[in-house]
């Protein structure tokens, strides 16, 4: 399928200003101390010194988890150098993947130094829960060299977790990046359903009605998550009749609960009062998962009187996950 985009090119987000003349300063007059090279009768300067060297033999430890209480004691900063340096070596090479990502997560504060961003790069490769939280920091960082590194990940990988991870954790990027990426990755006809909808979602983030036939197109889509985040999507970006005809045959024949529920709540924001009688219908459904999203879909529009009793009914199934969406829809609803 075609893509006709022409977004807005946004400027490049690019990284934080360096230090300011006073922290230059304050570094300066402590960077003996830091080397630990020299001595020093500045009392505070002595116990930094000491503090410095009973984390480099932690971290030094034989012991993971001795490893690992050191990372999780120090808190903010790490200004000596020497510590830093360890803790860079810990997050590219420790034996502990939970070492790795607590060394990485340390570093942000030294993003972009070019031992920082190594050791990002080495976590994006690493097993999977480092690599998604190294990509989920890279997504909140989010600036040329971040997106750079995110970019890169996403095609040098042929796991699809990997690729969702990427695409989970670009809302903040450019219009004009996601654009070119959109067009490049051709991820929204990947034959994994989930990274298919995982970029419907990215899409669907930012409103853009240039996107609607994308999302259009995706109500055809054999897997139901897709078609459900093109439904939400199609809802960010238009309103009333025109979007209800659109949904209603979802809304009565979608096999999928979620996108049903989803078509419905559009409907029936658009005013379709009939839409009411089919999330009802839902709601006596005999699976749980039918009944949960009948709640969902109340507690997306709980202005709707004939559904305020079925939420109350609902908040007392005996499945756990159908009363957590019904107790939310009545705290909306203030009953």
């Amino acid at each position: 399928m075609g893509i006709a985009l022409s977004p807005p090119v946004f400027p490049e987000v690019r990284s934080p200003a360096g230090a300011s003349r006073l922290e230059t300063s304050t570094q300066s007059k402590h960077s003996l101390v830091m080397s630990g090279g020299a001595q020093t009768t500045d009392p505070d300067a002595q116990e930094t010194m000491a503090d410095s060297k009973a984390h480099l033999t932690r971290l030094a430890s034989s012991d993971s988890h001795v490893r690992f209480d050191a990372l999780k004691s120090m808190t903010g900063a790490v200004p000596d150098r020497n510590v830093r340096a360890m803790v860079v070596r810990m997050a590219l090479s420790d034996k502990l993947g939970y070492n790795r990502l607590q060394a990485v997560k340390m570093l942000r504060a030294y993003w972009p130094e070019s031992d920082v961003v190594r050791a990002y790069t080495a976590a994006t490769r690493d097993e999977q829960f480092v690599a998604e939280a190294a990509i989920e920091i890279l997504g909140d960082i989010c600036d040329t060299q971040a997106l750079g590194m995110l970019q890169s990940a996403y095609f040098s990988s042929n796991s699809s977790w990997l690729k969702v991870a990427v695409l989970s954790n670009l809302r903040k990027a450019p219009q004009q990046f996601l654009y070119d990426f959109v067009v490049r990755s051709k991820a929204l006809h990947h034959r994994d359903e989930k990274v298919r909808a995982a970029m419907v979602a990215l899409l669907g983030h930012s409103p853009n009605p240039t996107m609607k036939s994308i999302f259009l197109g995706k109500l055809k889509d054999g897997d139901a998550r897709v078609r459900a985040n093109a439904i939400e999507a199609l809802g960010k970006i238009m309103s009333g009749v025109e979007l209800a005809r659109i949904v209603a045959p979802y809304a009565v024949a979608d096999p999928s609960n979620r996108v049903r529920a989803n078509s419905l709540v559009l409907m029936m924001k658009a005013g379709i009062t009939k839409a009411a009688d089919f999330v009802i219908h839902m709601a006596r459904h005999s699976d749980p998962r039918w009944r949960a999203s009948a709640a969902y879909a109340i507690r997306q529009v709980p202005t709707v009187p004939v559904l305020i009793p079925w939420a109350r009914k609902l908040a007392s199934d005996g499945d756990d996950m159908v009363v957590a969406q019904a107790e939310m829809a009545l705290n909306l609803i203030g009953a």
